[in-house]
């Protein structure tokens, strides 16, 4: 079986590399880019061509949904996954969601058997 193609894209490099850590001791997934904003993110994933982006909803520079909107133009196939670390506006009435190992082998698998 293929592995899942990851791309992390938080501006929080401790956050990336906790999460790059976990995905690596993964069998079927593999991180295959970083980017650190919004700009980046879109850059990284069409020379990554991941399956998955896990995008933090907060980016700096060219905001989460707009580089959301320019990876799906550029790549439909790559799903995109919202990540939220702390309470900020964009978290629904004040709710934080942690992101844990667990979470991201259920999703990315999700994803990859629905795409």
């Amino acid at each position: 079986m293929a592995k899942i193609r990851i791309m992390l894209a938080d501006d929080h490099t401790l956050f990336r590399q906790g999460i790059r850590t976990l995905i690596s001791a993964e069998t079927d997934m593999e991180v295959v880019g970083e980017a650190s904003n919004g700009g980046d993110a879109v850059d990284k994933a069409n020379e990554a061509r991941p399956d998955v982006v896990l995008m933090d909803i907060g980016m700096p520079g060219l905001s989460s949904f707009e580089a959301t909107r320019q990876i799906k133009k550029n790549r439909p196939e790559t799903k995109v996954l919202f990540t939220v670390t702390r309470a900020n506006r964009w978290t629904p009435k004040g709710a934080v969601n942690a992101l844990t190992k667990e979470f991201v082998k259920v999703l990315a698998r999700y994803v990859g058997t629905h795409a």
